[in-house]
Formats: structure tokens, sequence, C-alpha cells
């Protein structure tokens, strides 16, 4: 799969590109994010930190991810899916 293909299908998923290129959905606290980087792609998750001041701190965890010759869609279920080729 390729950069532009993966894009294309995230667009169809519902996910919204934002200026930096990457594409998420979700409620505030329960985003996911996908990073599209040169080679290879990110899959991460919003986390909330609850802080002393009231205002509450998010920050990306990663969760999954992969180069691009190794994700493909499945047509059983069109979901992404992830196999290390060597």
């Amino acid at each position: 799969m390729t950069k532009s293909e993966l894009g294309e299908f995230l667009i169809a998923k519902g996910y919204i590109r934002t200026a930096h290129g990457h594409f998420i959905k979700g409620e505030h606290g329960k985003r996911t994010r996908y990073k599209l980087q040169a080679n290879s792609l990110r899959v991460e998750r919003e986390s909330i930190i609850p802080s002393y001041d009231g205002k509450p701190q998010s920050f990306w965890t990663r969760i999954g991810g992969g180069y691009y010759k190794d994700i493909s869609l499945n047509p059983t279920d069109n979901k992404l899916r992830v196999e290390k080729n060597n």
C-alpha cells in the first residue's frame, strides 16, 4: 500500500487531515491519530492526564504502525493489516 492510497482510505473512513498532514478521528481524549511519515505509518492514541491547575494535558502514545510495504487492506472486513514481510 502506498502513502497516498492509505490517505485516501483514511479519508473514506471519516478521518480528518490536520494541518500537519496527520489523520485524526474521535472525541477529545479518545482520539486516534495516523501519522504518515516518509516510509512508515505510526498509529497513536491520545491520553489525557489531569493536572493540578485544572488544565488537563494530552499526549500521544504509539499503539502500532509499520512500513508501507508491510501494510495491506483485509478484503473481508475492510481493515488495515500490518504483516512483516522480510
